[in-house]
């Protein structure tokens, strides 16, 4: 006996034609959805790489600068101002020392310290006496370092960089204890960073 041959009718043919062309159209538009999700993520990522990097190189040139500039000051002879410089130096590389790793951090502290070595042995030579520590940090901090640092933390803050304004933010309370901005902002970027690590961070109270 032969085999019936058997064609669906019309009008299923044509609904099984539309829910196919339905099923295609949702997969198109869920694949455009996913490319313009993946590009917007990968936008802000990159936008966030540009940020820190742009960061990164400011926060060296400017500690470039002020030992270029402490390096000037003890060639004229004018050692309390070298000094306060390098300490500068020492302050910018501390505030921002979470954009850098730890071949750039070395390279840094070398240069930091040849730059005051340079400088005392100067001071030596000439029979300068080197200015009370305490004291030129004491000047320095107040009138430079500490505000500096503090509006940095509010530029990191600004740009969500959490990690980089909990180190400003520390930094200032290495200076100065009982700052009280600091010591209100420190516990919020704690637990901002925290939330962003995978690993908590330990508290120091």
């Amino acid at each position: 006996m032969a085999a019936l041959d058997y064609a669906p009718p019309p009008s299923r043919q044509r609904g099984r034609r539309r829910l196919m062309r339905g099923a295609l159209a949702l997969l198109v538009l869920f694949a455009i959805g996913s490319a313009g999700w993946g590009l917007e993520t990968y936008r802000r990522a990159e936008a966030r790489r540009q940020a820190i990097k742009l960061q990164r190189d400011t926060t060296r040139a400017r500690f470039d600068a002020e030992l270029q500039r402490a390096a000037t000051a003890a060639a004229g002879r004018d050692f309390s101002s070298a000094l306060t410089e390098a300490d500068s130096a020492e302050v910018t590389r501390d505030a921002d020392r979470a954009l850098f790793d730890s071949t750039e951090l070395a390279a840094m502290d070398a240069t930091l310290a040849a730059t005051r070595r340079q400088i005392k042995e100067q001071m030596t030579s000439l029979g300068h006496p080197e200015p009370a520590a305490s004291a030129r940090t004491e000047t320095v901090c107040r009138s430079e370092i500490i505000p500096d640092l503090i509006t940095r933390c509010r530029g990191h803050v600004d740009a969500h960089r959490y990690t980089q304004a909990l180190a400003a933010c520390e930094q200032v309370l290495v200076l100065d204890p009982g700052n009280e901005y600091a010591r209100g902002l420190r516990p919020l970027l704690e637990v901002q960073v925290n939330l962003a690590s995978p690993t908590p961070r330990p508290r120091y109270d």
